[in-house]
């Protein structure tokens, strides 16, 4: 996945930060999904579900920010993010198919230490990502 797929002039970095925020509204959605996946009584195929759809949510917004044209200077770190974005979606979809019916995402977590430090490290360099292209709106709850 790469940033500047779109033709045309780069954006200048104002503009770059206004339109990648404006797409960090579905991280809000994804972080819900987690949410509603660690909720009492929540197991099994709802877990897995809630963990499916924050990982769409993810990927969504990995490739609508690859779509964005950053200015020149901006460019490796936002190709950086959106990988670093998708490979964390790749990794909930890792964690959902790990859930057994009737465990919850907690058990699947702990099941998991060498995904979760993977998935920490992911959402570790995102958040530094974000700092440096002056997203203010993409943080990542790690």
């Amino acid at each position: 996945m790469t940033a500047c797929s779109g033709g045309g002039t780069p954006l200048g970095a104002k503009a770059f930060a206004k339109q990648a925020n404006a797409q960090c509204a579905k991280l809000a959605a994804a972080s819900e999904d987690l949410g509603l996946a660690q909720s009492e009584g929540a197991v099994g195929e709802e877990v897995q579900g809630y963990v499916e759809g924050a990982a769409d949510r993810l990927r969504d917004l990995a490739e609508g920010l690859a779509d964005l044209r950053p200015p020149e200077s901006l460019e490796s770190d936002a190709e950086e993010l959106a990988a670093a974005l998708g490979d964390y979606a790749d990794g909930l979809d890792d964690i959902a198919a790990s859930v057994d019916p009737g465990q919850g995402l907690t058990e699947a977590l702990d099941s998991s230490p060498k995904l979760v430090a993977r998935l920490n490290r992911l959402a570790d360099r995102s958040s530094e990502l974000v700092g440096v292209l002056g997203l203010d709106g993409c943080q990542l709850a790690g």
